[in-house]
């Protein structure tokens, strides 16, 4: 099984496409399954108790609020159900905490990530000075080590973070809370995303305002992002790769099956993307 955190999100369908791929060249057979929204953590819950008896043998996930779904997921661990985490990795303190194994990892790594991606805004664009943070939700892992990699290299480069705040990874909340900023800080140069959705809603938002005048980093490389940067909407983004991602996390999963021995981190390589000159 393959259980992401919301398979309406595009980056999430691409990491499917990759898991699908590698399945059909091992001869085995796939099953995806994921929740309506990124914070979804009770149906995760649900499905990932229920994985033993509907029969898989490996569930390759990527865990929606980590820390409240830890207990799950060593329940399952002691049924004897192959895991291998993606995307966003579980805190080893807090997994020998409630007792669980050691889990491979397959992602990126997202702090060295966002702090490149933004030294090369900010490379490109000197006229950014002061800049807003947009987080996912507090309790992700994923959007704390993005947003520590955006303050790095803000602060490197002496430019003025003037906030941070969280949408949740969820449009809507991203062009609310934006509208409520740019009324705060009317002067404001750029907001720098810990995701592509909320940096497209906040692209909408500007557009909405008329406000051609503010830089927007995303970071997924989901398509609609890819667009944008190429109609110079969003400034850039960050291809994680989610489809290699998948595809690793199935080979990894089908390795752990036949009992061989696998690596404890595989690092994927990300991209930025940037418009062409």
């Amino acid at each position: 099984m393959l259980l992401t955190k919301s398979q309406s999100n595009p980056y999430y369908v691409m990491m499917e496409q990759g898991a699908r791929e590698a399945a059909e060249q091992l001869g085995v057979n796939l099953v995806a399954k994921g929740t309506p929204n990124e914070t979804h953590v009770a149906l995760q819950k649900k499905i990932l108790l229920g994985a033993k008896e509907e029969g898989f043998d490996a569930i390759v996930f990527v865990p929606s609020k980590t820390a409240q779904l830890l207990p799950t997921i060593k329940q399952v661990q002691d049924q004897g159900v192959i895991l291998v985490n993606l995307d966003d990795k579980i805190d080893p303190v807090q997994a020998e905490k409630v007792g669980l194994s050691p889990i491979p990892f397959v992602g990126i790594h997202n702090q060295e990530a966002a702090r490149t991606l933004a030294n090369s805004v900010l490379q490109g664009h000197p006229e950014i000075k002061t800049a807003y943070i947009i987080l996912g939700p507090q309790s992700s892992s994923v959007s704390e080590a993005r947003a520590a990699g955006y303050r790095q290299a803000l602060i490197a480069q002496q430019r003025h973070i003037l906030g941070e705040a969280s949408a949740n990874w969820q449009y809507v909340e991203a062009y609310e809370l934006s509208d409520k900023l740019l009324q705060q800080h009317p002067n404001i140069d750029a907001f720098f995303c810990a995701n592509d959705v909320m940096a497209i809603a906040i692209s909408k938002l500007l557009e909405d305002r008329g406000r051609n005048d503010i830089e927007v980093i995303g970071y997924d490389a989901i398509p609609e992002a890819k667009a944008l940067v190429e109609q110079g909407k969003l400034a850039a983004t960050l291809d994680q790769q989610s489809g290699q991602q998948g595809a690793q996390g199935v080979r990894t999963a089908v390795a752990l099956l036949k009992g061989e021995k696998v690596e404890a981190d595989s690092w994927v390589t990300p991209e930025l993307v940037t418009k062409p000159q």
